[in-house]
């Protein structure tokens, strides 16, 4: 019961740091996509949204190219990937919990799916941007909600 309980952080604050990264990545790839679209100056965005003469792209897909080829993007999906192979190995070991746990388990599932919907909207974004767009805040809003809700499983718990 211990070594599941501690599983169970250990995936906890995996998820957390996972989620952090893939948030991240996320935002950066629908400024960059909605910044071509619209001709929008953002300093953060600037340098993949606009050519070697300071225009904007006329498609938004080379200016995606620019963000996905550049090296702390390349590094930082890299790490939102490795993350995610550990989240993985620790949700496997998660399943068939102890009957305490069992409530425990139904949150870290729908967490673990959110969280893999988050994690493709930071590293393999699809669709149009409206469906990115909204793609990502469903994912983003499911894995605060059931991050906050195993939190308070886990405290509870504890006690």
């Amino acid at each position: 019961m211990v070594a599941y309980h501690n599983t169970l952080i250990d995936y906890y604050n995996e998820l957390i740091d996972g989620a952090k990264a893939a948030e991240e990545s996320s935002v950066l790839v629908l400024n960059v996509w909605q910044n071509t679209i619209y001709k929008k100056e953002d300093d953060e965005t600037d340098k993949f949204t606009k050519d070697d003469n300071g225009k904007f792209y006329e498609n938004y897909q080379d200016a995606l190219d620019v963000l996905y080829n550049e090296e702390s993007f390349k590094q930082g999906k890299e790490n939102i990937l490795k993350q995610q192979e550990k989240v993985d190995k620790l949700y496997k070991k998660l399943m068939n919990p102890p009957e305490q746990y069992e409530e425990g388990f139904d949150i870290a599932k729908k967490l673990y799916s959110a969280y893999t919907d988050l994690c493709l909207c930071g590293t393999k974004p699809s669709g149009n941007i409206n469906s990115a767009s909204s793609r990502y805040t469903e994912a983003d809003n499911d894995c605060g909600k059931y991050i906050k809700e195993l939190r308070l499983f886990i405290e509870d718990i504890e006690d």
